[in-house]
């Protein structure tokens, strides 16, 4: 039987919050507060026509993201039902339930409020952004580190300002989590962040800090984080094999894990293709936005 998880609202509550930079976390004006916003500093260093290796990640890996998101609503396969018991600790909790990664695909449930202790939080247009990259990162740390594989190798490792790529594996300081994923990304100039797609689900917000800040704030215990060789996670789930029929003693919960990690290899292989298409659609997008903006029919 796959039994429902809950996932309380308590553990991501910090990642809702459109008042601070993406980037350096500093208060932005009110005209500012959107999901995944940046502050004028922040933006200004971000366009510049000679980008530091630091800003080239920034700006990247913020790109990378948003493709990262819409891929992942495309293809979710697990549920999530809002659980509205007022007794319950910690505020509201949502039940997630893993589904088949090749049967219909779900939608993420519309979240218009939360209750955060004993008040109830309404949300915005923007902060139910966040809410939805919150929930389509719930437990996809690894998903991330196989389907995003040949993208990042393509855009960050090939680039003249990154000299290595590493998948990390460690425990959080979080009261819910036990084992987490993300990279460390080594600069040309010696500089090295954390890089991290699947942090929304823990209340942590930035997409690219520096090692040193994540190590401090993040992790638990330093001497068992786990440092393997960028593409390890995609050459040991392409051993496993693309074997899609149930295996004696398996139940839904594992059977559907086990095919979801193979659909994320599918996924990852193909990758590119959908990043080329997804950017030329992104293009025409700014496009037409930029015109209306110029009042051009």
């Amino acid at each position: 039987m796959n039994k429902p998880e809950l996932f309380y609202t308590i553990e991501f509550e910090d990642a809702l919050d459109t008042t601070i930079c993406i980037h350096c976390s500093s208060q932005l004006p009110f005209v500012k507060h959107r999901a995944n916003a940046t502050c004028d500093r922040c933006h200004a260093s971000l366009q510049q026509p000679h980008l530091t290796a630091e800003a080239f990640l920034r700006k990247k890996i913020s790109l990378i993201y948003k493709f990262a998101v819409h891929t992942t609503r495309a293809n979710l396969a697990n549920s999530f039902e809002i659980m509205r018991d007022p007794h319950i600790v910690g505020g509201t909790v949502f039940e997630f339930k893993r589904g088949n990664p090749y049967g219909r695909a779900a939608k993420l449930p519309t979240v218009r409020s939360l209750r955060v202790g004993v008040a109830e939080r309404r949300l915005g247009n923007e902060e139910r952004k966040l809410m939805d990259e919150v929930l389509l990162s719930y437990q996809q740390c690894h998903m991330y580190m196989v389907s995003m594989y040949l993208l990042l190798k393509k855009e960050l490792l090939e680039s003249e300002h990154v000299f290595s790529i590493q998948e990390v594996t460690m425990a959080p300081k979080h009261v819910a989590c036990g084992t987490h994923l993300l990279w460390r990304v080594t600069l040309c100039t010696g500089e090295m962040f954390a890089v991290a797609f699947a942090d929304r689900q823990l209340g942590w917000l930035g997409l690219v800090v520096p090692w040193d800040e994540y190590k401090i704030m993040r992790i638990d215990t330093e001497e068992l984080v786990k440092y393997q060789q960028f593409g390890t996670k995609m050459e040991s789930d392409l051993a496993d094999g693309a074997d899609r029929s149930r295996r004696p003693g398996e139940n839904d919960k594992v059977f559907w894990e086990r095919l979801e990690r193979e659909k994320n290899v599918q996924l990852g292989l193909g990758i590119l293709g959908e990043w080329n298409e997804w950017r030329r659609r992104w293009r025409e997008k700014r496009k037409r936005r930029g015109k209306r903006r110029q009042g051009v029919v």
